[in-house]
């Protein structure tokens, strides 16, 4: 589900700001402030997802303008 080699400067996540932390190139974690595995591994899946609900936004808003245009032409 995480994209290998993905980082972040920070995450807020449970009410904690994780600094510094991702996904090495080779599927291994980042994390050089050594916080807890499993609190990590499940800002990185949160981090992810809204990543990718972003893009899928923004995606789905440049098609509807693109409609849009070629409406009015």
């Amino acid at each position: 589900m995480t994209a290998e080699g993905a980082y972040w400067k920070w995450i807020i996540h449970g009410g904690m700001r994780l600094e510094d932390i991702g996904i090495n190139l080779d599927g291994s974690l980042h994390n050089p402030n050594n916080y807890d595995e499993r609190v990590l591994l499940g800002a990185i899946a949160t981090a992810e997802l809204r990543r990718r609900q972003r893009a899928s936004d923004g995606s789905r808003k440049a098609n509807d303008t693109k409609r849009k245009r070629a409406e009015n032409t």
